[in-house]
């Protein structure tokens, strides 16, 4: 019987990503500014996304190394199946070999998690860095783009519907910090190595791509006043 379906083991999952650009004949023209309608640059992009995002947007790298946690993802359900799809080549009388890889597999049912989980990634180490490169900063919640940052009201109601401290709370010890924080001291915390140390924390109020249908934030209106007769 003709082979159909090529499956490899878990540890021949690919351990990096492939950059065709690497491999382009000529450089693609670059991408615009929405606005300006001038070449796009790395600082246009800061609002919108972390770093490391930005930098393999605008690389020309060949390969660029998977994370070990994205790939603890993966492996959930990739390798994904390679399929001959011999019955098109049939119906096209092709002496061609036609081959497509299923992304059905995955939890979403589609290609979309093999980017959304390591942009969930890289935007939640986004949140540490920022901590550890700002010393004065204790904390740093990330929320989806229906929760607006500036608004109090928003960041209390996505800690309160979109966190589960056993996973979306990370807490790194002991980092340098503010003196003329009190509670940065050792006779405050014993824990702390120094005077001037402290701890920080990281709130993950983001929904988890996969769970993403299960959570729509309701929209209310303020009811309108009947006017008196």
């Amino acid at each position: 019987m003709s082979r159909t379906k090529f499956l490899l083991s878990e540890d021949q999952l690919p351990t990096t990503w492939y950059n065709v650009v690497a491999d382009l004949p000529k450089p693609l023209e670059p991408m615009l500014h929405p606005g300006t309608r001038q070449p796009l640059t790395p600082d246009d992009l800061a609002p919108l996304f972390p770093a490391e995002l930005i930098a393999q947007e605008f690389s020309t790298e060949r390969e660029t190394d998977i994370p070990g946690a994205v790939l603890d993802v993966y492996r959930q359900w990739r390798p994904s199946p390679l399929v001959r799809a011999r019955r098109l080549e049939r119906a096209l009388d092709t002496p061609a070999r036609i081959y497509f890889k299923n992304e059905g597999v995955s939890p979403a049912g589609s290609h979309k998690p093999n980017t959304a989980v390591p942009q969930a990634y890289y935007n939640k180490q986004a949140g540490v860095t920022v901590l550890e490169e700002f010393r004065m900063a204790k904390l740093v919640v990330s929320v989806d783009e229906d929760v607006d940052p500036e608004s109090d009201a928003d960041l209390w109601w996505a800690m309160a519907t979109r966190l589960q401290a056993d996973q979306d709370l990370t807490v790194l010890t002991d980092r340098e910090g503010f003196p003329l924080d009190p509670t940065q001291s050792t006779a405050y915390s014993p824990a702390l190595s120094a005077d001037g140390r402290t701890a920080k924390a990281h709130f993950d109020c983001t929904v988890p791509y996969t769970h993403r249908t299960r959570f729509h934030r309701p929209r209310f209106t303020q009811p309108s006043r009947a006017s008196g007769g």
